[in-house]
């Protein structure tokens, strides 16, 4: 059991042999640990203390249907911390639905509502209109921090349930890894939740908010990556959403006013970064680089 819950973690022999030096005659039957070795053991391993007597290990995994990392590979052991988030997220998901029913919320027409046939455009207006959603008003924010919090604060007035965190729970030695995740939705017709990985920089949040309710908008429960993944190559519902993402921060129409009133590509590119408060990878999906390239005659 020692072995497994090591693994779990994936925790190396090593790591763990300096605090408990007799781990490998635990491991052996030689001798017992007390209960409070045990106990802290699962601790440190980040195992529920009952994992240690199940006689099989669990099959644990994400409940969700596609999980990849940054670069899109599939995540073939997902960490603990990983999995006591969705798991969070669900318990929180299963409240708000119990709430949600109890006041006779109906569902959330949107949820599910678009096909992967649909234009873009025409998404995002749909997204803007539901969320009220304006770039004008974003734009005219100034703080970054206050910008991402009223695009929050429109989704959850939409019956989106939102959740930032860059731990597990409330545990600060427990962080999570953006390099496994950056997010994820659950797709529920009247409660769905995104949990956004905070350990994000705080451009990557935005557009990962952005890519998720794309994919509440597509009916897809799903644990996604939206920052480096290209867009030829990827999945196409991965595609998709990052397309309706860039496009609902960043209108193609309107970027391309500003490229052809701006001046060298560099300080443009920061300029409208500054602008619209998000990553240069927003900007380039928005309009392309080959295209500004060719606007601005710099090739």
């Amino acid at each position: 059991m020692f072995g497994r819950a090591r693994e779990r973690a994936g925790l190396e022999r090593d790591d763990l042999a300096a605090r408990f030096p007799k781990i490998a005659e635990w491991q052996e039957g030689d001798i017992q640990p007390t209960l409070k070795q045990l106990e802290d053991f699962a601790k440190a391993a980040r195992v529920p203390f009952s994992y240690l007597f199940l006689p099989e290990p669990l099959n644990e995994s994400v409940a969700l249907p596609d999980f990849k990392t940054v670069r899109s590979a599939r995540i073939r052991r997902p960490s603990p911390e990983l999995l006591d988030t969705v798991h969070i997220c669900k318990e929180r998901q299963d409240w708000y639905r119990d709430y949600a029913c109890s006041v006779n919320q109906d569902q959330r027409p949107f949820v599910g509502g678009a096909r992967l046939t649909d234009k873009p455009e025409k998404i995002v207006r749909w997204i803007a209109e539901q969320l009220a959603f304006s770039v004008q008003d974003r734009i005219e924010i100034a703080d970054p921090d206050a910008s991402m919090r009223a695009f929050v604060e429109q989704v959850e007035a939409a019956g989106v349930l939102v959740m930032i965190s860059g731990i597990v729970a409330s545990n600060t030695s427990r962080p999570l890894d953006p390099k496994e995740f950056r997010g994820f939705a659950m797709v529920d017709p009247i409660a769905p939740p995104i949990f956004i990985n905070g350990a994000n920089s705080k451009s990557a949040r935005l557009l990962m908010l952005a890519h998720e309710l794309a994919d509440i908008w597509l009916g897809i429960s799903a644990l996604s990556n939206a920052g480096a993944a290209p867009l030829s190559g990827a999945k196409s519902e991965e595609a998709w959403c990052n397309v309706v993402a860039a496009e609902l921060l960043v209108p193609s129409d309107v970027l391309k006013e500003d490229v052809l009133a701006g001046g060298p590509l560099d300080p443009l590119v920061s300029w409208l970064r500054r602008k619209y408060k998000v990553g240069a990878l927003v900007i380039i999906r928005a309009f392309s680089i080959s295209t500004i390239c060719h606007a601005k005659r710099l090739i």
